[in-house]
């Protein structure tokens, strides 16, 4: 049977009660954090620049693309649109006032 050594020992406690007080701050951050982020247009783009995701306000939502041509949206919904790699609309989830 193998012993651990007493320098293993304290390394050892000393990386678990470090973990313990690490998760501890994580969590007091989090359930104390008050902050927020606000936007009225989130786009996610890919590598080449194109939208893969946009997520926008009734006032910045983009018009719909269908095989690269720009269509007129017929109403300004607020919501959360899906885009393809050629950058076409592909779908979405989306809501009117």
């Amino acid at each position: 049977m193998q012993t651990i050594s007493k320098t293993l020992k304290i390394f050892l406690t000393a990386l678990i009660l470090s973990n313990i007080v690490l998760m501890a701050c994580v969590v007091y951050f989090f359930l104390n954090n008050k902050h927020s982020l606000s936007a009225e247009r989130i786009d996610i783009k890919d590598r080449s620049g194109n939208n893969r995701v946009v997520i926008a306000n009734t006032d910045n939502i983009p018009q719909p693309i269908s095989k690269g041509k720009t269509y007129k949206r017929a109403y300004a919904p607020a919501g959360l649109i899906f885009y393809d790699k050629n950058g076409d609309e592909r779908g979405g989830l989306a809501i009117t006032d």
